[in-house]
């Protein structure tokens, strides 16, 4: 096709599919509504461009864009079926009476959809929604008909064959009959593994376990890979002693390489220190595991302090790892400075990844560590990450090193320069308010006594952690020593906020008012502005957060990965996280991996 043509409209879908493949679904729901506005009828876009946004988490958003695309008018199973997706998704983050409701009226869509395609998925999903809802009688009438579905389908590919006796483990669970459940997923199991369409089975079924109150032991076949957060002492050179002598390397290395088959590693994450962490990072690579990796300064500063101690050659693996990481993450571009907890900080941040990824994914989570098990020598390292470890997850399983003590050496060999000011780790937000730059020189001061005013107040409960405010016209500057202090104080904003606007008309402000939040969690310094003459808080970091909120939808809060990672390792009631996707940010800053920050179990 000559460039001048363009994309096609079959490269478009299949890019879309790819992104939500890769889980980036915000860029995959861009993608689908830039080529709707070349091709607005095509209807394998409308649904691409609904179910992504779907995936992302924004859930009456993409409600209201099935509405507004016309999806309920095609005479199709799919698109009938995702109507009653989306308010299953939305069930499952409400509580009581608008829970029920929206079970009852997502098993109907389910139902209505069958007529059109007479498919299993459409007859199991009405079946498991009307049991949630308590309509045992619909429950079991549609559980038949999808085991008919099933016994009248032609199933010749690997996949069709696996959601086949999916649902069929489905049907048994609702009639109670664990035992032919269980054939049901011995036989889903034994094919090629699906990583994607296996978490979403154990997410259904375990939707009616618990219902019933029943142990979850019977969905073990459909565990998924884990997810390991991995650490271990840097190696002494050859011939010298050290915590991790060089000649016991091939030793580790085996251990390590078992130690993964072990745990069905999929996703590893930690960082790159020659010994241990190169080693796990070498076997991640060698059984095509996603390797994550954290690097918690400036290259140059690490490869000096962590990685040449080794030798020569651990610097070539170094490299080697670093490009063909799945993911590179730096806690700071800056240097050293002899701050020891950019180390700890890095290790959070990994920690985090690996509860998420656990999290994402339905697998395992794990910490794999190389220790000798001598006590900590400092402020950082192998030690204290141990642990830092979260309590709600496994123990760490260690690889046992002999006990060498001559050399305690964890993070450095040359005392570098150490830096005048001190860095603190605080979670920093941003945010401002579509719609205020239309007001009217004489409705400023209303947004002013309105919409800040509810800011304030949203903030007050928080104020302990609170370490500086700014406002400036809408814009919104905070930062917090405590991330879920942050956290919490971001959701009481946006509930204010949404709140005052509510009501905005009969302050004589528009009624389309909506503030977006952006938090990034990372090192600052303690500054001075000898402008205002009051202390602030400034670094990298600010600026960082600063580039995300031009790119968060009006009305979110997104997070960046080091916010979420923090949360996910002291899970606090009534605050969620949810994966959306890898985002460029503004002005040319690049690209991260965010999260949308919600409510827990909202039953708006």
């Amino acid at each position: 096709m000559p460039a001048s043509e363009g994309p096609s409209l079959e490269g478009e879908i299949r890019e879309v599919r790819r992104l939500e493949s890769a889980g980036d679904f915000l860029e995959a729901h861009e993608r689908a509504m830039a080529a709707l506005a070349r091709w607005p009828d095509d209807i394998t876009l409308r649904f691409r461009a609904v179910l992504t946004l779907a995936r992302a988490g924004t859930i009456d958003d993409a409600l209201t864009l099935y509405d507004r695309l016309k999806l309920a008018e095609v005479a199709s199973e799919d698109e009938r079926a995702l109507k009653g997706r989306l308010l299953k998704d939305r069930a499952l983050m409400r509580r009581g009476a608008p829970r029920q409701a929206d079970l009852r009226a997502a098993a109907a869509f389910y139902a209505e959809a069958h007529a059109f395609g007479s498919g299993a998925f459409s007859a199991i999903n009405a079946a498991t929604l009307f049991f949630l809802a308590g309509d045992e009688p619909n429950a079991q009438a549609w559980r038949q008909r999808a085991m008919a579905a099933c016994a009248a389908a032609s199933v010749a590919a690997p996949l069709d064959r696996y959601w086949r006796d999916a649902t069929l483990a489905e049907a048994a669970l609702l009639a109670g009959d664990d035992a032919a459940a269980a054939r049901a997923l011995q036989q889903a199991t034994a094919l090629p593994r699906d990583a994607a369409a296996w978490a979403s089975t154990r997410r259904q079924l375990a939707l009616i376990c618990d219902a019933h109150g029943r142990d979850e032991s019977i969905l073990d076949p459909l565990r998924l890979p884990s997810a390991i957060h991995y650490l271990g002492h840097m190696i002494a050179p050859p011939g010298k002693p050290g915590r991790f002598p060089a000649a016991l390397q091939q030793q580790v290395a085996e251990a390590i390489r078992v130690r993964l088959d072990r745990h069905d590693a999929g996703f590893l994450c930690g960082s790159l220190a020659c010994g241990a962490d190169i080693l796990f990072a070498e076997a991640a690579l060698a059984r095509k595991a996603e390797l994550h990796v954290v690097m918690p300064f400036a290259r140059e500063d690490f490869v000096r302090l962590s990685v040449a101690r080794g030798g020569a050659d651990w610097v070539d693996r170094f490299d080697t790892c670093l490009r063909q990481a799945t993911s590179v993450t730096w806690a700071t571009d800056a240097n050293h400075d002899g701050d020891d907890s950019l180390f700890t900080y890095a290790s959070r941040i990994a920690m985090g990844q690996a509860v998420l990824f656990a999290r994402r994914i339905g697998g395992a989570l794990r910490q794999l560590a190389v220790w000798d098990g001598q006590p900590a020598t400092g402020p950082a390292g192998t030690v204290v990450d141990i642990a830092n470890w979260p309590r709600f997850a496994e123990p760490t399983d260690v690889i046992t090193l002999p006990s060498w003590m001559d050399d305690t050496s964890e993070t450095a060999v040359v005392p570098p320069a150490v830096s005048a000011e001190r860095r603190v780790i605080r979670a920093i937000l941003f945010g401002d308010v579509k719609g205020f730059s239309r007001l009217r020189d004489d409705q400023v001061p209303r947004f002013e006594r309105h919409i800040l005013r509810a800011v304030a107040d949203a903030v007050a409960p928080h104020e302990a952690t609170l370490r500086y405010r700014n406002t400036w016209g809408d814009g919104l500057f905070l930062a917090f020593d405590d991330p879920h202090a942050a956290a919490a104080a971001a959701l009481a904003i946006q509930a204010g906020v949404s709140a005052a606007a509510r009501g905005a008309a009969a302050a004589g402000l528009p009624p389309d008012l909506q503030l977006r939040l952006a938090g990034h969690l990372g090192p600052t310094y303690d500054g001075f502005d000898p402008l205002r003459r009051e202390s602030s808080v400034i670094g990298a970091h600010v600026t960082r957060a600063a580039r995300l909120e031009p790119v968060t939808p009006s009305g979110a809060i997104y997070l960046t990965e080091p916010f979420a990672a923090a949360l996910a390792l002291e899970p606090r009631a009534g605050i969620a996280t949810i994966y959306v996707g890898r985002r460029p940010m503004a002005k040319d800053y690049g690209e991260l991996r965010l999260y949308r920050l919600e409510r827990q179990g909202a039953a708006g």
